[in-house]
């Protein structure tokens, strides 16, 4: 079993949609596979401006118009495509009703928020089951809120998984059942009818979830760029891409900026030992990035960037450094910071669970140069980026230490798939 996974650029038109079909294809003459989809492109962004606006009392008439747009327009005429044309109807209006509602109170109760807020992977899991079966494939929709079972004390509260009831239901769902399952990422649900969101961009951990459940002997997590990069493209935009990374190294730049990975996606994932890559739908033939229980190296691997955090009480920027040893680290970084003549707010200390050897807090107006200038320093002279790290060692997944960490409110961790 694989899980692929593809995020909303990758399905935000028909003709990715296409290409999403002719990847599922291939990986499925290799084996099983599960497909897990994020919203089309923007669209959960749409969610979160229209309910905004229906709680100030406005009439959602034109961010509805705009997702009948973006989806109706797209269903084709396929028998597939017919009835995903009637789950898109149904989903759409169950949203007018919620945003309605929500205007003519003036406010949101939880649990509305929280459907609001998944409609958009419910409006995209019919339109990728659709091009799925034009393509061929026996396929078909499961809710992620049939699967994952989680609650929340508020809407600012991060979610809580009940690992075992979900283990079960997952397990049961895929019993005896040999078509491609697409499953919308990012939603759980209460266990007794209602909907849960796992927070922005946790698609990636619904992935991984379904892989440590299933036993799955992968994770394809699909995208845009060519893989995890060695340094922030907004503002490094030579960065390379990175041949292959620890579980622990790709924690430490998903958790201070590279925004293409859910820093808790990866606990699952190590913690049964399952290698996740991540892959370019726009440029399938790319190598991408792998992610698995290699050991952290000691040469500096990338650098990231949080362009704006608190610290102390004061606006600051984050800048990290993955890989390398702490104090011949500080020592290099230092030295490039007073090439560049940035004065260091302060320096966190080396959290070695995320591989990194040094965090400098600096000025938010100093964080592009510094990141910039710290690749240049002391990633890009190394010529490391793209290059295997095959004979590196290997050891085994440190499952407890990634598990004992926060992890968005997951409750204690998955064990080891059956």
């Amino acid at each position: 079993m694989r899980i692929l996974k593809f995020g909303g650029t990758s399905v935000s038109t028909a003709t990715r949609r296409v290409a999403v079909a002719d990847i599922v294809r291939r990986a499925q003459r290799r084996g099983p596979v599960t497909v897990v989809t994020s919203a089309l492109a923007g669209i959960t962004d749409l969610l979160f401006e229209a309910l905004n606006h229906a709680i100030s009392g406005g009439s959602p008439k034109a961010f509805l118009g705009e997702l009948r747009d973006r989806h109706l327009s797209d269903a084709g005429g396929t028998p597939a495509a017919v009835a995903a044309r009637h789950q898109l109807v149904v989903t759409l209006a169950e949203l007018e009703a919620l945003l309605t509602g929500v205007a003519l109170l003036g406010e949101c109760p939880p649990g509305a928020r929280q459907r609001c807020l998944a409609a958009g992977e419910r409006l995209a899991m019919p339109l990728v089951v659709a091009e799925l079966e034009k393509a061929g494939l026996e396929a078909a929709g499961v809710d992620g809120s049939e699967l994952l079972v989680a609650s929340r004390r508020d809407h600012e509260s991060e979610p809580v998984l009940d690992l075992e009831a979900s283990r079960s239901l997952i397990q049961e769902r895929w019993r005896n059942d040999g078509r491609i399952k697409v499953v919308t990422g990012f939603i759980a649900g209460d266990g007794d009818g209602g909907t849960v969101t796992l927070g922005r961009g946790a698609s990636d951990l619904s992935a991984t979830l379904l892989a440590n459940f299933l036993g799955a002997e992968a994770v394809e997590i699909w995208s845009d760029v060519d893989g995890m990069l060695a340094a922030p493209p907004r503002w490094v935009p030579e960065a390379l891409p990175l041949a292959e990374l620890s579980y622990a190294e790709a924690d430490g730049l998903a958790s201070f900026g590279a925004d293409i990975l859910h820093p808790a996606a990866l606990e699952p994932a190590a913690a049964a030992g399952i290698p996740v890559r991540i892959r370019n739908t726009l440029n399938p033939a790319a190598r991408g990035t792998r992610i698995d229980d290699r050991a952290d190296g000691a040469a500096i691997r990338a650098v990231s960037l949080v362009p704006s955090a608190k610290w102390r009480g004061r606006d600051v920027a984050l800048v990290a450094v993955v890989g390398g040893v702490e104090m011949r680290t500080v020592a290099e970084m230092s030295k490039a910071l007073r090439r560049l003549s940035v004065e260091p707010v302060g320096w966190i200390d080396r959290d070695p669970s995320r591989a990194l050897a040094a965090v400098v807090v600096v000025a938010p107006i100093d964080g592009p140069r510094t990141v910039k200038g710290l690749y240049e320093a002391l990633v890009h002279p190394r010529s490391g980026c793209d290059v295997s790290l095959a004979a590196v060692p290997r050891r085994e997944p440190q499952a407890e230490g990634l598990l004992r960490r926060s992890a968005g409110g997951i409750a204690g961790g998955p064990s080891p798939s059956p």
